[in-house]
């Protein structure tokens, strides 16, 4: 569970409700998303001044290390969500009207999905389809959902609300 406010993960056993580990973090954290099998979880993180993603080790509640971003594409991370496989990952860059395309056994950003006509306007959360060849992303300020199909590249429509 995150708790943004005291920038800290929490850990909790669900059958008697105790808590297991906290991780600090010195930043806030935005978002927390597991694996499909379970092992790793990434989180992330925003500051003033840097958005990190954090990689997990659900195992042993201990911080692996953070994403490679090169490019410093994360910017406000709103919201991480993994392929079915497991294969990428994919960070909602809120403040940035972006998508960062994230290679999950590299921990290496690959690629942004940032399309100049429809674009991401605040996207807040994504939906992939189970076969993964469409993704769904809503955009807070233009309350409306940019559909993204299967090349992770090109925006094929936006529908309003």
């Amino acid at each position: 569970v995150s708790a943004p406010y005291d920038r800290s993960i929490v850990a909790w056993n669900v059958d008697d409700g105790t808590e297991i580990k906290k991780l600090e973090s010195p930043n806030t954290i935005e978002t927390v998303a597991f694996s499909p099998d379970g092992t790793i979880a990434y989180v992330g993180n925003d500051s003033e001044y840097i958005s990190t993603v954090s990689v997990v080790d659900v195992a042993t509640n201990t911080v692996l290390g953070l994403v490679e971003d090169t490019n410093e594409t994360f910017n406000d991370p709103e919201f991480i969500i993994f392929t079915a496989d497991g294969l990428y990952a994919f960070v909602l860059n809120n403040n940035d009207d972006s998508v960062s395309i994230v290679d999950v056994a590299a921990n290496t950003v690959i690629g942004i999905i940032d399309d100049s006509e429809y674009g991401f306007s605040s996207p807040t959360c994504m939906a992939i389809t189970p076969d993964g060849t469409t993704a769904y992303v809503t955009n807070y300020d233009d309350n409306n959902i940019v559909i993204v199909d299967e090349s992770w590249s090109t925006t094929m429509t936006t529908k309003s609300s």
